[in-house]
């Protein structure tokens, strides 16, 4: 482990919870167009929507956004660990 995650090796350093924390302070910072286009967005639509009509509950969300979290942590644990390729397979499914 390093000292920059507790919960899995990293070798950029990055990590979901750094990237959340960048994402956050990026937002500050927007622009009126952007502000706007974020509030239309329709994921957040859909769950006040859901929750407005009765359908699901604030907790369905929260869940939801859990799972993705840790599926996106396993996926990076993964890539992370996964060995480079040889020299010979380097250049294999690269199409410019």
């Amino acid at each position: 482990m390093n000292e920059t995650n507790d919960t899995y090796p990293s070798e950029t350093g990055l990590d979901a919870e750094r990237w959340l924390h960048a994402y956050e302070q990026m937002i500050r910072f927007r622009t009126y167009a952007e502000a706007e286009r974020a509030r239309r967005n329709p994921v957040k639509l859909l769950e006040d929507w859901l929750v407005e009509s009765k359908q699901a509950d604030k907790g369905v969300s929260e869940r939801i956004q859990q799972d993705v979290k840790a599926a996106v942590d396993d996926a990076v644990a993964f890539a992370l660990g996964a060995p480079f390729p040889s020299e010979s397979k380097v250049e294999q499914h690269v199409y410019a």
